[in-house]
């Protein structure tokens, strides 16, 4: 009856953990960023100051930046989406259920998709999307957004090359790196 009763016990534990979300959006949460190129040690953070209802009646999460296109996140099933102020529409930034070479969402304007480029094993499961601009020959990689499981953005390559790696973060009030 006790490995029952732990059986079940853990795997309540697992569906909590995996209903928090693999990018955690919950408010207080702190990212902080350095540039991997010593000569520029630019810095960046991002913090979620609270929820919002934005026109299209979904609630959103709200960063103070990210490096997204959007500071509103919200997560539904496997999926993130962002909101575009411009047009009050939203897009599907990441999809953790997607497979490799699956293109995630494509702009509007067909000039811009984000594409799952792989999903790794570690200590925690990594994946990692790609933006691209344009389509077929001369599209090109403009961001690398390297999604970690439970702790959200810890690497990104952005035009022009210039790559940044998370620090420290303050997830869910636990301390991950150096704040």
């Amino acid at each position: 009856m006790k490995s029952i009763t732990l059986l079940i016990f853990l795997a309540l534990i697992s569906i909590q953990a995996s209903g928090q979300g693999m990018y955690p959006l919950q408010k207080g949460n702190l990212w902080q960023y350095q540039s991997g190129d010593l000569t520029s040690p630019d810095r960046w953070e991002s913090l979620i100051t609270g929820d919002t209802i934005l026109p299209n009646g979904k609630t959103y999460s709200q960063f103070t930046q990210t490096n997204f296109g959007t500071r509103f996140l919200r997560q539904e099933g496997s999926r993130i989406f962002g909101y575009t102020q411009a047009d009050s529409s939203e897009f599907v930034l990441f999809d953790f259920a997607a497979t490799p070479g699956d293109t995630v969402w494509r702009f509007k304007n067909a000039q811009q998709s984000i594409v799952l480029q792989g999903r790794y094993a570690s200590q925690r499961a990594v994946w990692v999307f790609l933006l691209i601009f344009g389509s077929g020959q001369g599209s090109y990689d403009f961001a690398d957004w390297w999604i970690t499981d439970s702790l959200g953005l810890t690497h990104m390559i952005g035009e022009p090359g210039i790559t940044y790696n998370m620090t420290g973060a303050r997830i869910n009030g636990i301390i991950y790196g150096t704040v």
